[in-house]
């Protein structure tokens, strides 16, 4: 039953021109310009594509599930990939699952993958994860979450050997809500 379903969409066109002052009409009217395009001698035109559809249900009162999947593509104008600037793709999807044990205490079970492909250099890294976690709300304006859980990393490079490595997950965060924000703090 999709009654207590929730879906949307989230998307983003981003386009960096690099404009010269001095030939008019170089400004590109309704694109978003970007300042953060790397450090590189020269400006190369940058466009980031992305959307990121997802789905949610909610079960029972305590119990949830969002459903999500991304996607985002890096390209840049010819002269750009000619400088050594890597176009990509990244795609990750993700399945979390929430309970409420109490009003002050919920548990997560996260699954998480990413697939990233440098389109221009034809590497390609695979990375899957699951994660379990604990959060408990100390007092109405503090709380802490700890959460645990294992990697998977395979990377393939043309001419090179395929390394797959398998690793730990630990992180323990606290978050202190105040009038106007929040401050957050963790180590992983």
């Amino acid at each position: 039953s999709f009654t207590n379903a929730y879906t949307g969409v989230n998307q983003r066109v981003l386009t960096n021109d690099p404009v010269n002052p001095d030939e008019p009409g170089s400004e590109q009217p309704g694109d978003e310009v970007d300042i953060d395009v790397g450090l590189t001698r020269q400006q190369f035109r940058r466009t980031s594509m992305g959307v990121t559809p997802y789905w949610g249900h909610v079960f029972t009162e305590k119990t949830q599930a969002r459903l999500e999947y991304s996607y985002l593509e890096q390209t840049y104008s010819d002269s750009g990939v000619e400088q050594g600037l890597t176009e990509y793709e990244m795609q990750r999807p993700s399945l979390q699952i929430d309970h409420q044990l109490n009003p002050k205490e919920r548990i997560e079970i996260a699954f998480s993958g990413l697939v990233y492909k440098a389109t221009s250099r034809d590497n390609e890294t695979d990375s899957y994860a699951v994660v379990t976690g604990f959060s408990r709300s100390v007092t109405e304006t503090t709380s802490f979450r700890v959460a645990a859980g294992v990697r998977d990393v395979e990377s393939r490079v043309p001419n090179t050997e395929e390394t797959d490595d398998v690793g730990g997950l630990f992180r323990i965060e606290g978050t202190r809500q105040l009038d106007r924000g929040r401050i957050t703090g963790s180590v992983e």
